[in-house]
């Protein structure tokens, strides 16, 4: 069942002390959402951790860094809020779904399986940060930092308001974010147009090795961890500035479909990510043990020998079918 803004507004209103997760390897919206909601909480003179893994230091320009706190020992009194997560497996904390016994989801995934006890899902909108500020609108005043950080993360997963998800409500949650002063410029450049050195000649490299598929509708690359080293002039590259990249694939035109796999470098895992013009890559995903969204969605996969290239063939199979149906 899917709770109302109420109900969980109620349980903000009766508890004192509250655990803020998102999803592993977190972007700009799961971020924003943490933190705005740990600035609010914590106006309302509530206690709130952030549990978050490290992140992209573009994200830096999000307030609200100070109330990471991953090493603090669990406290069963705490509230358990997840934002911006479809799956309980895919948390920072997964483990403390199963230690805490009041949690709460709020999260804009289709896909997502309603894993805690009272869950705000709502699977057209734009952003967990737009969903956060659905919970925050009225009910506490927002500040330059709140403001700031849920308008971070609607940028950022809306791609600065070009993808589809954007709505009408999306715009005018920007509005009021705005209204409040917040140095929107600032924010929207940072995330939206600013690569470091490092990140551009991957990016080069990567658009030097993509591909396309025979009818041109996909375009597709794999990039193992050797490719993220020995860059001309910079640093070894992270997985972390392949941020990006998936989507910038998906602007060639006649492009329907981008799909890109690459090395997590760790845990022999494998990440697949994919966007979408028109089908449904979510679904796809979900055969690789992933999800998401219709037109953004991605998988992890694990398993020690993983052949980038095989698996990718197997994607692009599923792709190409999906297309040709």
């Amino acid at each position: 069942m899917t709770h109302d803004v109420q109900k969980i507004r109620g349980l903000i209103k009766e508890r004192d002390s509250f655990y803020i997760t998102g999803h592993i390897n977190p972007d700009g919206d799961s971020i924003g959402a943490c933190f705005g909601l740990g600035l609010a909480l914590q106006k309302m003179g509530k206690v709130a951790r952030v549990l978050l893994d490290p992140f992209h230091p573009k994200y830096n320009v999000i307030p609200g860094r100070h109330l990471m706190d991953n090493n603090a020992d669990i406290d069963e009194s705490f509230v358990l809020i997840c934002v911006d997560c479809a799956d309980a497996g895919r948390l920072s904390s997964p483990k403390l779904i199963e230690i805490l016994s009041d949690t709460v989801c709020i999260d804009h995934h289709y896909s997502n399986t309603h894993f805690a006890k009272y869950n705000f899902v709502d699977g057209i909108a734009s952003s967990a940060c737009e969903m956060v500020h659905r919970i925050l609108d009225g009910f506490v005043e927002l500040d330059l930092d709140i403001a700031s950080a849920l308008y971070a993360g609607m940028i950022s997963d809306t791609g600065g308001f070009r993808h589809n998800a954007t709505s009408k409500d999306t715009l005018q949650a920007a509005a009021k974010l705005m209204a409040t002063g917040i140095p929107f410029t600032e924010i929207y450049t940072e995330l939206v147009h600013l690569r470091s050195y490092t990140e551009v000649k991957l990016l080069g490299r990567v658009l030097d090795c993509c591909c396309r598929s025979t009818d041109g509708r996909i375009v597709h690359v794999c990039v193992t961890k050797a490719m993220r080293s020995g860059l001309e002039g910079a640093p070894d590259a992270t997985i972390q500035d392949l941020e990006g990249v998936v989507e910038y694939l998906l602007n060639i035109r006649g492009t329907d479909v981008s799909l890109l796999i690459y090395d997590r470098g760790h845990n022999d895992e494998v990440k697949i990510s994919l966007r979408s013009r028109s089908i449904n890559v979510g679904a796809i995903a979900q055969h690789f043990g992933g999800g998401g969204h219709k037109l953004a969605a991605g998988a992890t996969v694990k398993g020690s020998g993983l052949d980038l290239y095989a698996l990718r063939d197997k994607v692009l199979h599923l792709v190409q079918q999906a297309l040709d149906a």
